[in-house]
């Protein structure tokens, strides 16, 4: 696999996740979920280019089924159109709903975009790129949905890299799904792994050399009363951050985008 060798300077990075594009809105979301959206993504992207960060979105930039995807695809063009052909042009890993979406991979919207040129896609798992942040080599890798996370990072393939970040879309077992998925453990040659695809916040953790981090999704599915106080964020990682530092990303009351009645029993 090719690794993209950037000379471009960053401050750090920045990572998102789970934006889950659609023209039908899923389940109980109101009208216009497509464009609130979308104005999430586009103020990730403008912080990214305000604060000199490289945007990493961690998975399910569709959702698996978008309803009208010409009209989904219009509009993700013209939020992530004015940043294609800059530095921050966000790298973007395969979620399941990527996977899913009912297309074949190579007529996904998730494909079709990274053909266009409008992301850089990371659908298998390794190194994808290498850049300077705040005068600091960092490798980015990442692992894309259904693929196993590698079980080392040897420094040859870690190059020249002071940090190696991987990005990841599977289910982890942080504090709240110890019961539920495969424990962290440490992966030698890895810094930090960045997860998607896990909708709520987890607390960072680290097991030898490998801080593991849940940021959270950045879109409310579900009509649930937990999702009413719930914060959206971002991560920006910057070197030797000891946590990831949280982003609000601007948003709309719960009361704004899903309907207005008692929750069921």
């Amino acid at each position: 696999m090719t690794v993209y060798e950037s000379q471009e300077p960053y401050t750090g990075v920045l990572f998102f996740t789970d934006p889950h594009l659609a023209a039908t809105p899923p389940f109980e979301r109101r009208e216009d979920y497509l464009e609130h959206v979308l104005a999430k993504i586009s103020a990730c992207l403008e912080l990214a280019r305000e604060r000199q960060l490289l945007p990493v979105l961690l998975g399910d930039l569709f959702h698996r089924n978008p309803g009208d995807v010409h009209r989904v695809l219009r509009r993700a063009f013209e939020v992530l159109g004015p940043y294609a052909g800059t530095k921050f042009r966000p790298w973007v890993l395969q979620g399941n709903h990527d996977q899913w979406e009912g297309a074949s991979p190579e007529d996904s919207c998730l494909t079709v975009t990274a053909l266009a040129g409008m992301i850089h896609l990371m659908d298998t798992s390794g190194i994808h790129c290498r850049f300077d942040a705040a005068g600091h080599r960092v490798a980015l890798g990442g692992t894309p949905y259904g693929s196993p996370h590698p079980v080392a990072v040897d420094s040859d393939v870690r190059g020249d890299a002071e940090y190696v970040l991987w990005g990841s879309h599977c289910g982890l077992g942080f504090r709240d799904k110890r019961h539920k998925y495969p424990p962290l453990h440490e992966i030698p040659g890895v810094d930090w792994v960045m997860n998607g695809h896990m909708h709520w916040h987890q607390p960072t953790e680290t097991l030898g050399m490998t801080r593991w981090s849940n940021i959270g999704g950045m879109t409310r599915m579900s009509f649930a009363p937990r999702n009413q106080e719930r914060e959206l964020c971002a991560g920006i990682w910057t070197p030797g951050c000891e946590d990831l530092d949280r982003w609000a990303i601007p948003h709309l009351p719960f009361n704004e985008v899903f309907p207005v009645r008692p929750f069921p029993p």
